[in-house]
């Protein structure tokens, strides 16, 4: 193990044929995904976003005008769609690229119920695994790797965070997103990272949406409605905490042997840091 962690960083041909299995949970807004292809990158890895796959799920959905709570029409559209992933992130559903409509607030508001499914998880878990079993390992977060669907995993990490912070990362999403779309600049680096801890944070804190307020709803009086955009991704956050860890089909949980880290107190390197040097004490 040592050789492999001390190579990682080159991404060397010997780290890439190991065959070593990362599983991270953890609650909405936790920082998976940013703390998934960190850790990929250091180990010489690939990282999988499973909750981009019952995402997708939820979009064929949705454009299909189903139901999401009906499990038979969903399962169906889960069991026969294409979906694949490239090197830069970007995902693609039968054929064409659905990268950002996987985040849009539709998605977000019915991607819970039909991840509750017990058919549509047997299909995607199965799509998961094989995947591990194609990339020879690698990095999987969502939010029943440890406890489903790689039990067996070299590392069990699990992530959390205040529901403030999380909130604030989901603000920071959406305005970012606004800003993009209205072709429009985002605050600059050095305005940002006067309101940061460290440079490294994964998300600014819940005072740094002020730069970007110009992307959020506005109220009244004209002024950018932050609070009440504070409030609704919190409302949603805390629903979906609820659905995940009460559904009947894999609930989120934290397994016994998984490592808890809580990403609202630690910069990204130091959280990459540490998964590595656990890692390496196995």
């Amino acid at each position: 193990m040592e050789d492999i962690i001390s190579d990682n960083t080159d991404g060397d041909n010997n780290t890439k044929n190991m065959d070593i299995t990362v599983a991270i949970d953890g609650l909405s807004g936790s920082g998976k995904s940013t703390i998934a292809r960190e850790v990929a990158k250091r180990l010489g890895k690939e990282a999988l976003d499973t909750g981009a796959m019952y995402r997708a799920v939820t979009l064929l959905a949705i454009e299909n005008r189903l139901d999401p709570g009906d499990e038979n029409s969903v399962y169906g559209i889960a069991a026969t769609m294409e979906l694949e992933s490239n090197d830069n992130g970007r995902w693609f559903l039968n054929g064409r690229d659905v990268t950002d409509p996987l985040r849009s607030a539709k998605v977000d508001e019915a991607v819970s119920v039909v991840a509750s499914h017990g058919k549509v998880r047997e299909e995607l878990v199965a799509r998961q695994r094989e995947w591990v079993l194609k990339h020879r390992g690698g990095v999987v977060e969502g939010r029943d790797i440890a406890s489903v669907v790689l039990p067996s995993a070299d590392l069990k990490i699990y992530l959390t965070a205040s529901d403030a912070i999380r909130s604030t990362r989901r603000v920071e999403q959406i305005s970012s997103k606004k800003a993009e779309e209205n072709s429009s600049p985002g605050p600059s680096h050095e305005n940002l990272a006067k309101n940061t801890v460290s440079e490294n944070t994964i998300f600014p804190e819940a005072n740094c949406v002020e730069e970007r307020s110009a992307y959020i709803g506005s109220n009244d009086n004209g002024q950018p409605d932050i609070q009440s955009e504070l409030e609704e991704q919190t409302r949603l956050i805390v629903s979906r905490d609820l659905i995940d860890q009460s559904r009947k089909h894999s609930p989120l949980v934290i397994a016994e042997d998984a490592i808890v880290i809580d990403t609202g107190t630690k910069t990204i390197e130091e959280i990459v840091d540490y998964i590595i040097s656990q890692l390496y004490s196995k």
